[in-house]
């Protein structure tokens, strides 16, 4: 006669485990200059990035060994997609070896590195739940938000912020091109909590973080600041009372012509305000970019959009490869990407793929947009896709985490919402009719 035992392990303990590894993965990646910046200065950075690599591979290679390995299916698929792209161009195009291995912008430093912009997407798909993923998102911005408005006191106290020229130099200057693009993916956020959620503390931190922005950032970001509020607009305008209607139109009718006594007598009022806040102070390159009349100006961007095209043209019906502009924009600026999303698509992807996968996206953000009902649905997509704004003027897809993340929200989403009960589907369809 014999025994046998069976040991029980709770599945809710395994749930749990599982949970923790998302939500570090989660914030340790959105936060992670925040946490380089607190630990390299003691171990240093070069020595943190290893360690946090093998953190990140180890938590994800602890996910594949649980309940959560089918969510790294996609990713997987996703990742080997990409690898298939690069190594074709790279067979094809052997002469794009020094771009693909750059000291800055090589993919040794943008995908072989964790903190890479691409593992967003496996970091976003991750968090199937969405009030998880609406928590660790919060949980993020918040750390983010502490630790950018650190960032910036230390420079102004210091006088300067600390920057790389394209050849590598150090250069001390009054603003920082990054430090604004990253104050912008908190800053959508609050604004987001505080008019879709209507929780208008948050218009306090929004308000500090877009001033930093104006004060230490770049113009471009500015700009998606105010963008942003129009993402958010059909889904506000849908909740509104017939009195808020009112009172919103009534606003704009009253702005309108404060807006153009401004606009009219903007010289004079612009030269007021400037020698104001300097007798004051107070200086900003993106201020006085603004109270100049310079605000607009594309600072080398005419230059490389032009280059770009000509190697759109150059690629034909089916482009010139993955990082195909940058033989040519890369003679000129070091960096070598187009500055603006499509551009870049249609560099890669020639005339046919670029205008495949452009409508694609296209049509993608829109499907998301109509499905998003709940608030916290909104908040999560604004969030995703105000931050990817900047492609439109600055960087590169393949580098940009939010635009991999927004990626992630769009294909995890499309089939939750496909799956909603048609009632549910019945209000999304009334909603898309008076969004569009």
């Amino acid at each position: 006669m014999s025994a046998s035992f069976k040991i029980k392990i709770p599945r809710m303990q395994t749930t749990l485990s599982d949970d923790s590894l998302v939500a570090f993965i989660f914030i340790s990646y959105f936060c992670s200059e925040a946490f380089r910046s607190l630990v390299a200065r003691s171990i240093g950075s070069g020595i943190f990035d290893i360690v946090y690599n093998v953190l990140f591979i180890g938590a994800v290679f602890l996910l594949a060994l649980s309940t959560k390995r089918k969510r790294l299916l996609k990713p997987a698929l996703c990742y080997l997609i990409v690898a298939l792209l690069f190594i074709f161009t790279i067979l094809i195009h052997p002469e794009y070896e020094s771009w693909y291995f750059e000291a800055s912008y090589g993919i040794q430093v943008q995908f072989f590195r964790a903190v890479g912009g691409i593992w967003a997407f496996l970091v976003v798909y991750l968090v199937a739940d969405k009030e998880k993923l609406y928590r660790y998102l919060k949980i993020s911005c918040w750390i983010l938000f502490a630790f950018l408005c650190l960032k910036f006191f230390s420079a102004q106290a210091r006088g300067y912020w600390v920057s790389y020229g394209a050849d590598y130099s150090r250069l001390e200057r009054d603003y920082n091109l990054g430090f604004g693009y990253n104050m912008l993916f908190p800053v959508i956020f609050f604004s987001a909590e505080a008019y879709l959620h209507r929780k208008k503390k948050y218009y306090i931190p929004f308000a500090i973080g877009s001033v930093l922005i104006l004060l230490g950032g770049s113009r471009g970001a500015i700009v998606w600041v105010a963008v942003a509020f129009l993402f958010m607009l059909p889904y506000r305008w849908k909740s509104m009372s017939k009195t808020e209607k009112a009172r919103s139109v009534a606003l704009i009718i009253v702005i309108a012509p404060i807006v153009w006594l401004i606009y009219t007598n903007y010289d004079l009022l612009s030269q007021g305000l400037l020698f104001l806040l300097n007798s004051r102070g107070i200086t900003s390159r993106t201020l006085t970019a603004l109270l100049t009349g310079e605000f607009s100006e594309a600072n080398g961007r005419d230059q490389i959009y032009e280059m770009t095209i000509e190697r759109i043209r150059q690629g034909g019906l089916f482009g010139n490869g993955v990082f195909g502009e940058r033989v040519i924009v890369g003679q000129r600026f070091r960096w070598g990407y187009a500055h603006n999303l499509f551009l870049e698509l249609y560099a890669a992807f020639g005339y046919l793929g670029g205008t495949i996968v452009s409508l694609g996206l296209i049509i993608s953000v829109i499907k998301t947009a109509i499905g998003c009902i709940e608030s916290k649905e909104q908040i999560i997509f604004v969030t995703f896709l105000g931050a990817s704004m900047k492609l439109m003027l600055s960087d590169s897809f393949w580098f940009n985490s939010a635009f991999w993340g927004l990626l992630a929200i769009m294909v995890m989403w499309r089939k939750q919402f496909s799956s909603k009960p048609d009632s549910v589907e019945e209000m999304a369809f009334t909603r898309s009719s008076n969004i569009l």
